[in-house]
């Protein structure tokens, strides 16, 4: 923390906030003069960055607030610019007890994903807790905010105990029944979430590794048309909401037998009049085991996408170190990995969402799931302090040139 002391007038502190005269604070960013490259830039506005905190800390500014005030523009509003979502997990767990979750989130980022599993949303049949989901919603709109549902289909493990799809029977379940069941569930979620929620996952990973339909419960009692029908009734609950297929790829890029998979079953869907608006692909990356072509598979899964018809959202990224300790060349790594996907994304005009899956490294799920553990996973844009890495700053830089582009 930064030494306590008497705090100076307000007014005092907007000089230091200006330290590039009339230029835009983040212009040093994307200078072209000679001698100035773009790596080059990024460390001397770290630098400024780092010197503005040192002189708010001796005025008695906390060292939350005085980071915050250093750093003179976010994720958020430079993403603004380009019209691209950009968006991170709410971790209920952590929601209460640190505040600069809280603030960070709704300074670098204008979506959340609210964790809303069949299980957290009707523990028991026909009893709808919306006590979270109310309260994201009050987030949001306090904070200009979008909400993305996650989600409303996913495995047997995130469906309520009642249902016994922990039985070999899968709860005994006709198929009338069940079918009543999924779309009570859907309708009644998506109508509660309202206008808040701009797009749901309405199913979660329906393939294995293999690129086959799971053989999870739904899929066992109802067949593949259980997908077609969750679209079907989210979108007669809310017409005016997007609606998300969401899948992973692997770790390496983007294994381009599962994609020709996960596309022939979008075609099969879309030649049924499914209304799947965007599809969502997953990039839990691991940084030392990409292969060279991770950039040009997710160019080819955009060119897939584009030639179907539906949009792409890039909805789970991270990008993490395995085993090896977190070192300057893996963040300059890490930097580039996420610099490139979002570059990648922003080149094609149907790409328009790009969310992290978690905001702060030390609530990292890479660090907390039961299995496969890595507890020195650094994978995500801000560290253990919430101060913002290479990776962040890579993220400015892609949003950048492609205005660049663009313009």
């Amino acid at each position: 923390m930064c030494p306590v002391r008497k705090s100076p007038d307000v007014r005092s502190l907007t000089v230091i906030q200006k330290p590039y005269g009339n230029e835009k604070p983040m212009s040093l960013l994307t200078s072209t003069k000679k001698g100035r490259g773009r790596g080059g830039a990024v460390h001397i506005y770290l630098l400024m960055s780092i010197l503005l905190v040192l002189c708010y800390c001796a005025m008695g500014i906390s060292e939350a607030r005085a980071r915050q005030m250093a750093q003179p523009r976010s994720l958020r509003a430079t993403a603004a610019e380009r019209g691209v979502w950009i968006g991170t997990t709410i971790q209920d767990a952590h929601w209460e007890d640190d505040q600069e979750y809280k603030t960070t989130l709704a300074r670098e980022f204008n979506v959340g994903v609210a964790f809303l599993f069949m299980r957290l949303v009707q523990p028991r049949r026909n009893e709808f807790h919306f006590r979270v989901m109310d309260k994201l919603k009050a987030f949001a709109r306090e904070h200009n905010m979008k909400l993305a549902g996650h989600a409303l289909l996913y495995q047997d493990s995130t469906e309520p105990k009642w249902l016994g799809f922990d039985r070999a029977d899968c709860g005994g379940w006709g198929r009338a029944e069940l079918d009543a069941i999924l779309k009570q569930h859907v309708q009644t979620v998506v109508a509660h979430g309202g206008e808040e929620f701009y797009v749901w996952d309405v199913v979660n990973e329906p393939l294995s590794r293999s690129g086959n339909l799971r053989r999870k419960c739904w899929q066992k009692i109802l067949g593949e048309e259980h997908l077609a029908q969750a679209f079907r009734y989210a979108r007669e609950a809310n017409p005016r909401v997007l609606l998300r297929l969401n899948e992973a790829f692997g770790e390496q890029g983007v294994d381009p037998l599962k994609a020709e998979k996960f596309f022939a079953l979008v075609r099969r869907m879309k030649a049924n009049h499914v209304p799947i608006d965007v599809v969502g692909i997953q990039m839990h990356l691991e940084i030392n085991g990409l292969r060279s072509t991770y950039a040009s598979e997710l160019r080819r899964f955009l060119l897939d996408a584009q030639a179907i018809g539906v949009g792409v959202h890039i909805t789970e990224m991270d990008a993490h170190q395995g085993d090896e300790p977190m070192s300057a060349y893996q963040l300059e790594r890490q930097k580039a990995v996420y610099k490139t996907v979002l570059k990648t994304c922003l080149a094609f005009p149907h790409c328009t969402s790009f969310t992290t899956w978690g905001l702060t490294d030390k609530y990292s799920w890479l660090r907390n799931r039961r299995k496969n553990v890595y507890p020195h996973a650094h994978p995500l844009l801000f560290d253990d302090r919430y101060l913002p890495k290479p990776a962040y700053f890579g993220l400015i830089e892609a949003i950048q040139e492609s205005v660049t582009v663009q313009d």
